[in-house]
C-alpha cells in the first residue's frame, strides 16, 4: 500500500470514529449519570439503615409522635420534611399500628442523582412481637438523600403499597360453598371454603395436600396453612372472602 493511500485511510477512520461518538452522545448512549463514590455510597447506606431502625420507636398514633419524631429523626432527616411530618403524622414513615412494627429497611440500591444527592429504594420489613425474627409484611420505600454540611439527611420518601405475607395459621370453621360477590348469575357450582364467623369466608387450596384429598360441606375442620389475604392475590376474586389458604394440614373436629 503506497503513502497516499495510508493517509487516505487514516482520514476515512478518524471520520468514521467522530461519526460514532457524535451518534453516542446524540442517542443518549454515553453515560452521564454521576458516578458514585464508594465512601458515600457506604454513609448514604448508614443513614437509611438507622433511619430504619428507629421507625419502631416512633408510633405515628401516638398523642406525641411529634416529640418522638424529633428524638429519634433530627440527626436523619431534614428539618423541612420533619416539620411536614410533625404536622401531619399519618404522611410520615414509623410504626402505624402496635402490631407487626416496622422492623429494617432492606435496601435494593443507590442511585447517585446529583452531585451530593442520592435516591435509595428499598423495603420496609415488618415483624410481629411473637416472631420478630420471621418478616410478617413489607412495603417498598423510595428516600432521597442529601448532603447537608457534613451531615446526610433524608430530604423526601415515597411509600408503596402495603402487604401482609403469608402467614401460617390455624383456623377452625365448617367447609361451605363459598358466597359469590354477584348474586345476579349464580350457577350451580360450588367452590369448597371455610366459613369461621358470620360473614368470614376463606378460600381453600388444597394442591399442597396428598392427592385425592377431598372436602365436603358441612364438616366441621381446624386447618392449617399459609392464608394470603384477599388485597394480596393478583386475580380478581368472584368470591366474597378474606383470603385464600393454602392448607398443610386438615383434621375434622
Amino acid at each position: 500500500m503506497n503513502r497516499t493511500a495510508i493517509v487516505i485511510l487514516v482520514i476515512v477512520l478518524l471520520g468514521l470514529l467522530g461519526v460514532y461518538a457524535f451518534y453516542l452522545r446524540d442517542s443518549g448512549a454515553v453515560d452521564r449519570s454521576v458516578a458514585v463514590s464508594g465512601e458515600e455510597e457506604t454513609e448514604v447506606r448508614e443513614t437509611v439503615m438507622e433511619f430504619g431502625q428507629r421507625m419502631k420507636m416512633v408510633s405515628l398514633l401516638s398523642p406525641q409522635a411529634g416529640e418522638e419524631m424529633e428524638a429519634q429523626y433530627s440527626r436523619l432527616v431534614s428539618p423541612e420534611l420533619l416539620g411536614q411530618w410533625k404536622a401531619d403524622p399519618s404522611a410520615a414513615i414509623g410504626r402505624a399500628v402496635s402490631n407487626p412494627v416496622p422492623d429494617s429497611i432492606d435496601i435494593v440500591s443507590v442511585e447517585s442523582v446529583a452531585d451530593g444527592t442520592y435516591r435509595v429504594s428499598g423495603n420496609v420489613i415488618e415483624v410481629t412481637a411473637s416472631d420478630p425474627k420471621k418478616p410478617a409484611a413489607v412495603y417498598p420505600l423510595t428516600l432521597i438523600v442529601e448532603r447537608r454540611g457534613g451531615a446526610w439527611l433524608i430530604t423526601a420518601t415515597e411509600k408503596g403499597a402495603y402487604s401482609e405475607l403469608p402467614q401460617e395459621r390455624t383456623l377452625t370453621g365448617e367447609t361451605v360453598c363459598l358466597p359469590h360477590k354477584d348474586t345476579s348469575g349464580i350457577t350451580l357450582e360450588c367452590a369448597i371454603g371455610l366459613q369461621t364467623g358470620p360473614e368470614e369466608f376463606y378460600g381453600l387450596d388444597m394442591s399442597g395436600l396428598q392427592s385425592g384429598t377431598y372436602l365436603d360441606t358441612g364438616k366441621r375442620v381446624e386447618v392449617t396453612g399459609t392464608v394470603t389475604p384477599v388485597e394480596a392475590l393478583s386475580s380478581i376474586q368472584k368470591y366474597d372472602i378474606r383470603g385464600v389458604m393454602r392448607v398443610m394440614s386438615v383434621r375434622e373436629r
